[in-house]
C-alpha cells in the first residue's frame, strides 16, 4: 500500500485513469486533498469521496477486497503503459540503427547520417 501510495505522488499526474485510481488508495482524508490538489475536478471527486465514506450507508460499497481489486488493476494499467512506451522508444531506436546501418553501408557520410537519424557521431561510430 504504501509502495502505491509513493507512486500516486510521483507518478504522471496528467494521467487521469491512474490518478484516478491510484486516489482510491489513499486513506488519509488530508493526504488525498493534497494529492487532488490543483485539479479541480480530482478535488470536487475527493470531496464527495469523503463524504460518502462517512455515510454508513455506503460502508458495505467500499471494502477492503474491492480497494484491493482497484488498486490491482491500476498497478496492471500502470505496468502496462509504461511497458508499451518503453517497447515504443526501443523500437524506435533499433529502427535508427538499421536505417544507419543501411546508410553505412551505402558510404554515405558520417555527418549526413547523423542529422538524419538522430544517432550522435559516436553511437555511429559503434554501429561500424
Amino acid at each position: 500500500m504504501d509502495k502505491l501510495e509513493e507512486l500516486c505522488y510521483t507518478c504522471d499526474r496528467d494521467n487521469f485513469e491512474f490518478k484516478y485510481s491510484s486516489m482510491l488508495t489513499i486513506r488519509d482524508k488530508e493526504k488525498l486533498l493534497k494529492y487532488c490538489k490543483g485539479d479541480r475536478v480530482m478535488e470536487e471527486y475527493a470531496k464527495e469521496t469523503i463524504e460518502l465514506n462517512n455515510n454508513d450507508i455506503y460502508k458495505d460499497i467500499f471494502t477492503k477486497e474491492k480497494d484491493e481489486e482497484i488498486i490491482r488493476k491500476s498497478e496492471i494499467m500502470y505496468a502496462t503503459d509504461r511497458g508499451i512506451e518503453e517497447g515504443i522508444e526501443t523500437g524506435i531506436e533499433q529502427s535508427k540503427i538499421e536505417i544507419a546501418k543501411n546508410m553505412i553501408a551505402k558510404n554515405m557520410d558520417i555527418s549526413l547520417i547523423s542529422e538524419l537519424t538522430g544517432l550522435s557521431i559516436e553511437e555511429i561510430e559503434k554501429i561500424r
